[in-house]
């Protein structure tokens, strides 16, 4: 973070109030704007919209939410990355975050959420207010952490993966992306990639099959 470089935070609620409220706090009011962008825009938007913001003066924040497990999220840093800009990785003042934990750009931490030492964020993932990850646990990147998600200690999660409110991973779960739990409950030991728990698969779940 840099308090004298702008912060423009693409994207659409929840997630872009909540970047542009961490920003504001680091940053203060006037060098914080949020642009209002749907997943759906993304590929034909042409970004004009930065045409008064320097990339030498200017982070970014792409804020999607978990549309097409994270995808959108992907493609919106893609375009301005290669724009030249740099994404910020905002962590709010709330959080409890280890001095040993790796963030990577365009990571969001929401409020009350505790990270424990030695954890390794990647790129563009979003841990979500309340969340709680354990000591030395992986989390891949261009993954979504909703509200209150409790991933245990050396644990690790694989990337474009999407994990819902209440879903708790015991210590060493090995959980490959892409793939989905949005079924409260605890969970453990390793699971195929492409697994998916929803409603609609609350007893065995579905699996991605890639075919040939």
């Amino acid at each position: 973070m840099s308090a004298d470089r702008r912060l423009v935070v693409i994207g659409e609620a929840p997630l872009a109030t909540l970047a542009a409220a961490i920003g504001v706090m680091e940053r203060g009011t006037a060098n914080v704007r949020v642009v209002e962008l749907s997943p759906d825009r993304i590929a034909p938007d042409p970004l004009d919209f930065l045409h008064d913001d320097p990339a030498e003066a200017t982070d970014v924040f792409a804020a999607i939410g978990p549309s097409a497990l994270n995808y959108a999220r992907f493609d919106l840093w893609a375009k301005l990355r290669m724009k030249g800009y740099r994404c910020a990785t905002l962590v709010h003042p709330r959080a409890h975050v280890e001095p040993s934990v790796s963030l990577a750009d365009n990571v969001l931490v929401g409020p009350n959420a505790s990270i424990e030492s030695e954890v390794r964020i990647g790129r563009g993932t979003i841990v979500g207010a309340a969340t709680s990850i354990g000591t030395a646990a992986t989390i891949a990147p261009w993954c979504w952490l909703a509200r209150g998600v409790v991933i245990g200690a050396q644990a690790s999660i694989g990337a474009h993966t999407a994990l819902g409110t209440g879903v708790q991973l015991a210590d060493r779960t090995q959980f490959p992306g892409p793939g989905e739990i949005d079924v409260a409950g605890a969970y453990r030991g390793t699971y195929p990639a492409g697994t998916f728990v929803s409603p609609e698969f609350r007893t065995a779940g579905a699996r991605l099959v890639r075919t040939p």
